[in-house]
Protein backbone atom coordinates (compact mmCIF):
# COMPACT_ATOMS: atom_id res chain seq x y z
CA UNK A 1 0.00 0.00 0.00
CA UNK A 2 1.21 3.53 -0.39
CA UNK A 3 -1.50 4.95 1.87
CA UNK A 4 -0.34 3.24 5.06
CA UNK A 5 -0.37 5.18 8.46
CA UNK A 6 1.13 3.62 11.29
CA UNK A 7 3.51 4.18 14.68
CA UNK A 8 5.53 2.23 16.54
CA UNK A 9 6.36 2.05 20.38
CA UNK A 10 8.82 2.53 21.89
CA UNK A 11 10.39 3.41 18.30
CA UNK A 12 13.91 1.83 19.42
CA UNK A 13 14.29 -1.71 21.34
CA UNK A 14 16.97 -4.04 22.06
CA UNK A 15 17.03 -7.52 20.94
CA UNK A 16 14.65 -9.71 23.09
CA UNK A 17 12.36 -6.39 24.02
CA UNK A 18 9.04 -5.71 22.38
CA UNK A 19 7.72 -2.85 20.35
CA UNK A 20 3.74 -2.51 19.24
CA UNK A 21 3.59 -1.20 15.64
CA UNK A 22 -0.44 -0.02 14.96
CA UNK A 23 -1.57 0.99 11.60
CA UNK A 24 -4.37 1.99 9.26
CA UNK A 25 -4.94 2.23 6.19
CA UNK A 26 -7.27 3.40 3.18
CA UNK A 27 -6.69 -0.22 1.59
CA UNK A 28 -5.75 -3.40 2.41
CA UNK A 29 -1.75 -3.88 2.31
CA UNK A 30 0.61 -6.31 3.15
CA UNK A 31 3.54 -6.24 5.91
CA UNK A 32 6.87 -7.61 5.96
CA UNK A 33 9.48 -7.98 9.23
CA UNK A 34 12.99 -6.27 8.59
CA UNK A 35 16.03 -5.99 10.46
CA UNK A 36 18.40 -2.92 10.05
CA UNK A 37 21.93 -2.75 11.12
CA UNK A 38 24.97 -2.72 8.69
CA UNK A 39 22.70 -3.90 6.24
CA UNK A 40 18.69 -4.52 6.02
CA UNK A 41 17.89 -8.44 6.23
CA UNK A 42 14.66 -9.84 5.39
CA UNK A 43 13.24 -11.64 8.60
CA UNK A 44 9.65 -13.03 7.50
CA UNK A 45 6.28 -11.99 5.79
CA UNK A 46 3.37 -10.95 7.95
CA UNK A 47 0.95 -11.50 5.36
CA UNK A 48 -2.06 -9.12 4.12
CA UNK A 49 -4.14 -6.76 6.48
CA UNK A 50 -7.31 -4.91 6.55
CA UNK A 51 -7.45 -2.32 8.90
CA UNK A 52 -9.63 0.43 7.13
CA UNK A 53 -11.61 2.72 9.82
CA UNK A 54 -15.61 2.00 9.49
CA UNK A 55 -16.75 5.61 10.73
CA UNK A 56 -19.51 6.68 9.34
CA UNK A 57 -19.47 9.54 8.07
CA UNK A 58 -15.48 8.63 7.73
CA UNK A 59 -13.26 10.31 9.59
CA UNK A 60 -11.07 13.08 8.44
CA UNK A 61 -7.69 11.81 7.46
CA UNK A 62 -4.24 13.73 6.65
CA UNK A 63 -2.51 11.77 4.49
CA UNK A 64 1.80 13.05 5.80
CA UNK A 65 2.94 12.99 2.07
CA UNK A 66 6.28 14.45 1.18
CA UNK A 67 7.77 13.25 -1.89
CA UNK A 68 6.58 14.29 -5.19
CA UNK A 69 5.29 10.57 -5.72
CA UNK A 70 3.41 10.30 -2.70
CA UNK A 71 1.85 14.00 -3.15
CA UNK A 72 0.84 13.06 -6.92
CA UNK A 73 -0.97 9.72 -5.70
CA UNK A 74 -2.39 11.45 -2.71
CA UNK A 75 -3.80 13.94 -4.79
CA UNK A 76 -4.86 11.81 -7.61
CA UNK A 77 -7.47 10.40 -4.61
CA UNK A 78 -8.71 13.24 -3.57
CA UNK A 79 -7.08 12.85 -0.37
CA UNK A 80 -5.74 15.60 2.39
CA UNK A 81 -2.24 15.86 2.65
CA UNK A 82 0.18 17.36 5.70
CA UNK A 83 4.02 17.93 4.75
CA UNK A 84 6.69 19.16 6.64
CA UNK A 85 8.66 19.03 9.16
CA UNK A 86 12.37 18.64 7.26
CA UNK A 87 11.54 20.74 3.79
CA UNK A 88 12.63 23.59 2.47
CA UNK A 89 10.23 26.71 2.85
CA UNK A 90 10.63 26.47 -1.53
CA UNK A 91 10.34 22.78 -1.44
CA UNK A 92 6.67 23.73 0.72
CA UNK A 93 5.86 25.73 -1.83
CA UNK A 94 6.72 23.28 -4.65
CA UNK A 95 4.87 20.66 -3.14
CA UNK A 96 1.58 22.61 -2.52
CA UNK A 97 1.41 23.58 -6.39
CA UNK A 98 2.08 20.17 -6.95
CA UNK A 99 -0.83 18.78 -4.70
CA UNK A 100 -2.98 21.83 -6.03
CA UNK A 101 -2.90 21.05 -9.46
CA UNK A 102 -2.63 16.97 -9.82
CA UNK A 103 -5.97 17.83 -7.54
CA UNK A 104 -7.27 19.88 -9.95
CA UNK A 105 -6.34 17.41 -13.16
CA UNK A 106 -8.22 14.59 -11.41
CA UNK A 107 -11.41 16.58 -10.89
CA UNK A 108 -11.04 16.99 -6.89
CA UNK A 109 -11.25 20.53 -5.04
CA UNK A 110 -8.98 22.14 -2.91
CA UNK A 111 -10.76 24.59 -1.70
CA UNK A 112 -10.54 25.53 2.19
CA UNK A 113 -9.70 22.10 3.31
CA UNK A 114 -6.76 22.85 6.25
CA UNK A 115 -3.26 21.28 4.59
CA UNK A 116 -1.30 20.88 7.97
CA UNK A 117 2.80 22.09 7.04
CA UNK A 118 5.27 21.38 9.77
CA UNK A 119 7.61 24.33 10.70
CA UNK A 120 10.62 23.91 13.15
CA UNK A 121 10.29 27.02 15.24
CA UNK A 122 13.34 28.84 17.72
CA UNK A 123 12.04 31.54 18.73
CA UNK A 124 14.76 34.06 21.87
CA UNK A 125 15.04 37.33 22.79
CA UNK A 126 17.56 38.12 20.34
CA UNK A 127 18.30 36.88 16.68
CA UNK A 128 21.45 35.45 17.90
CA UNK A 129 19.86 33.35 20.55
CA UNK A 130 17.82 31.92 18.19
CA UNK A 131 20.25 31.08 15.82
CA UNK A 132 22.19 29.15 18.45
CA UNK A 133 19.02 27.18 19.82
CA UNK A 134 18.64 26.11 15.81
CA UNK A 135 22.25 25.26 15.55
CA UNK A 136 22.15 23.09 18.26
CA UNK A 137 19.13 21.61 17.77
CA UNK A 138 19.09 20.99 14.09
CA UNK A 139 22.97 19.33 15.09
CA UNK A 140 21.36 16.73 16.67
CA UNK A 141 18.20 16.51 14.04
CA UNK A 142 20.26 16.14 11.33
CA UNK A 143 22.21 13.60 12.95
CA UNK A 144 19.24 11.13 14.00
CA UNK A 145 18.04 11.53 10.24
CA UNK A 146 20.91 11.14 8.57
CA UNK A 147 20.12 8.23 6.77
CA UNK A 148 20.59 7.50 2.93
CA UNK A 149 17.28 5.19 2.98
CA UNK A 150 15.06 7.99 4.39
CA UNK A 151 16.17 10.38 2.71
CA UNK A 152 16.17 9.48 -0.98
CA UNK A 153 13.26 11.59 -2.13
CA UNK A 154 15.49 14.27 -1.84
CA UNK A 155 17.72 13.03 -4.93
CA UNK A 156 15.10 11.67 -6.50
CA UNK A 157 14.34 12.38 -10.26
CA UNK A 158 11.39 13.80 -9.96
CA UNK A 159 11.57 16.60 -7.76
CA UNK A 160 12.71 20.01 -8.90
CA UNK A 161 13.79 21.33 -5.96
CA UNK A 162 16.67 18.98 -4.31
CA UNK A 163 18.95 19.47 -1.36
CA UNK A 164 21.86 20.48 -2.59
CA UNK A 165 24.66 17.71 -1.17
CA UNK A 166 26.95 20.21 -1.23
CA UNK A 167 24.94 22.49 1.21
CA UNK A 168 26.05 21.38 4.87
CA UNK A 169 22.61 20.09 6.67
CA UNK A 170 22.72 22.10 9.30
CA UNK A 171 23.34 25.54 7.46
CA UNK A 172 20.64 24.38 5.04
CA UNK A 173 18.22 23.66 8.13
CA UNK A 174 19.39 27.32 9.49
CA UNK A 175 18.70 29.06 5.89
CA UNK A 176 15.65 27.39 4.40
CA UNK A 177 14.12 25.35 7.13
CA UNK A 178 13.29 26.68 10.64
CA UNK A 179 11.52 29.68 11.53
CA UNK A 180 13.29 31.40 13.91
CA UNK A 181 14.54 34.77 15.11
CA UNK A 182 12.57 37.22 18.01
CA UNK A 183 9.08 36.93 18.76
CA UNK A 184 8.11 39.62 16.08
CA UNK A 185 10.50 38.35 13.23
CA UNK A 186 9.47 34.80 13.61
CA UNK A 187 5.29 36.27 13.22
CA UNK A 188 6.43 38.56 10.24
CA UNK A 189 8.07 35.33 8.75
CA UNK A 190 5.35 32.90 9.44
CA UNK A 191 2.64 35.47 7.97
CA UNK A 192 4.95 35.92 4.89
CA UNK A 193 4.70 32.15 3.99
CA UNK A 194 0.90 32.14 4.60
CA UNK A 195 0.66 33.92 1.79
CA UNK A 196 3.57 32.70 -0.29
CA UNK A 197 2.97 28.83 0.39
CA UNK A 198 0.03 29.43 0.85
CA UNK A 199 -0.04 28.05 4.46
CA UNK A 200 -3.02 27.84 6.51
CA UNK A 201 -2.41 25.61 9.08
CA UNK A 202 0.78 25.65 11.29
CA UNK A 203 1.79 22.73 12.78
CA UNK A 204 4.63 24.11 14.69
CA UNK A 205 7.63 22.38 16.20
CA UNK A 206 9.43 24.39 18.75
CA UNK A 207 12.84 23.76 19.49
CA UNK A 208 13.08 23.80 22.93
CA UNK A 209 10.67 24.49 26.12
CA UNK A 210 11.55 28.24 26.57
CA UNK A 211 10.99 28.30 22.38
CA UNK A 212 7.48 26.74 23.03
CA UNK A 213 6.60 29.54 25.71
CA UNK A 214 7.83 32.19 23.49
CA UNK A 215 5.58 31.19 20.97
CA UNK A 216 2.32 30.52 22.73
CA UNK A 217 2.86 33.46 24.93
CA UNK A 218 4.21 36.17 21.96
CA UNK A 219 3.61 34.72 18.74
CA UNK A 220 0.80 32.45 18.57
CA UNK A 221 -1.85 35.12 20.30
CA UNK A 222 -1.19 37.48 17.30
CA UNK A 223 -1.81 34.22 14.42
CA UNK A 224 -5.36 33.51 15.51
Amino acid sequence: SDTLYGYAWPKCVRSGESSEFRVTSVEPYKLELWRYGWEKEFIRGLGWHDERPFQDPHPPIYMAADSPDSIRKAGAQGYTIMMGPHASNADCKYKRGLYQQVMEENGHVVGDRDLPIVRYVAVAETRAQAEALARASSGWTVGAYANADKTAHLRSSSATILADPKVDPVERYLNDVVILGTASEVLDRLKQLEEEIPMNYLMAAPMGHDSFMRFTRDVLPKLV
